[in-house]
């Protein structure tokens, strides 16, 4: 259930930074593309924060407010995991 969750939160975020990317970059293809690391599903909380972590430097450095609130809603997912998988 809880990965369910995550999966379903990372999705929509997906589409929101995809959306958010094109509209200033123009595309896709001018972005670099963060790699995104295998994880256990122990680690995935941690690679989710860095993940959001990655989101924010770039928003930092291209001042891009919008992007930076789509990282906080990223580590807010990550959070909720983690709490979730301490309970079972």
């Amino acid at each position: 259930m809880a990965l369910d969750a995550t999966y379903s939160s990372l999705s929509d975020l997906q589409d929101k930074i995809a959306e958010l990317l094109v509209s200033y970059y123009g595309s896709l293809e001018s972005f670099k593309l963060l790699p995104i690391p295998s994880c256990t599903v122990e680690e995935l909380p941690t690679c989710i924060h860095e993940f959001a972590e990655k989101l924010r430097m770039i928003a930092q450095k291209d001042k891009l407010h919008d992007l930076n609130n789509i990282s906080d809603e990223v580590t807010q997912v990550g959070s909720k995991l983690k709490y979730l998988l301490r309970l079972k």
